[in-house]
């Protein structure tokens, strides 16, 4: 999950380095003051929502951390990576272990309680409003209650309160919207699918023109292509 601007319990946050003010104003180029970026937009970093012994990768929590640290070495050898974790201190242990000294500058740990690890789906999606950044975080519901999901649904909420992004925060928990059904092109355009937001496991009080409509309101947008095929079904639609 890629993020845009910088300044889960949510108590606790370990900041390796601080961030400064300059890199945020180095990613305001020209631009429209209200859009949601594509994927290729200048960013300030990445978050990842680190596994452990309580999530879904606990029958193989050591080959998926060794995965994980693979992406952390190569987050953090090209920009700021910061990890979600109730276990920081466990998890800082490791990359110390193996990651070399110089990455540790570029990693931020955020203490928080989570289920699992699907940042992509309940992390923040940003958005510049009025040139300014604003955090918007709308609801995750493990994609229709499928699996416990109320620890993730706080996370971006504690990261917010931790201090670290240099942002506006807007609660969207009223609407259901997981970050990789959605993409932007930057331009006014938001792509979606209707097996994933017009299901009613997700938003059911509301039609597609009222999902659409927030979609347009929240993302600054013009249009929204809705896909209803694909190529072939997904295990968490």
């Amino acid at each position: 999950m890629a993020f845009r601007m910088f300044a889960k319990s949510t108590t606790i946050t370990e900041a390796t380095r601080p961030i400064a003010r300059e890199e945020l104003q180095s990613a305001r180029i020209e631009q429209p003051a209200d859009m949601w970026p594509a994927e290729w937009y200048p960013q300030s970093g990445v978050m990842l929502t680190w596994p452990h012994a309580m999530t879904d990768w606990a029958p193989m929590l050591r080959e998926v951390e060794t995965c994980y640290l693979q992406m952390a070495f190569h987050m953090a050898s090209q920009e700021t990576l910061l990890i979600v974790t109730p276990e920081p201190d466990r998890v800082k242990s490791l990359l110390h272990q193996h990651l070399p000294e110089r990455l540790m500058a570029n990693i931020i740990l955020v203490r928080c309680d989570t289920n699992d690890t699907w940042a992509r789906d309940h992390g923040p999606l940003c958005v510049l409003e009025g040139g300014v950044w604003t955090v918007k975080d709308f609801g995750f519901n493990a994609w229709g209650d499928k699996f416990p999901h109320e620890k993730d649904n706080a996370i971006t909420a504690g990261v917010f309160q931790s201090g670290i992004w240099h942002a506006n925060y807007q609660d969207c928990n009223d609407f259901i919207l997981e970050g990789g059904s959605v993409e932007s092109d930057g331009r006014g355009t938001i792509l979606t699918t209707a097996q994933c937001l017009l299901n009613p496991n997700r938003n059911p009080r509301l039609s597609m023109a009222d999902i659409e409509e927030r979609l347009l309101r929240e993302f600054h947008a013009q249009r929204v292509l809705w896909l209803h095929h694909g190529p072939g079904r997904r295990a968490l639609p």
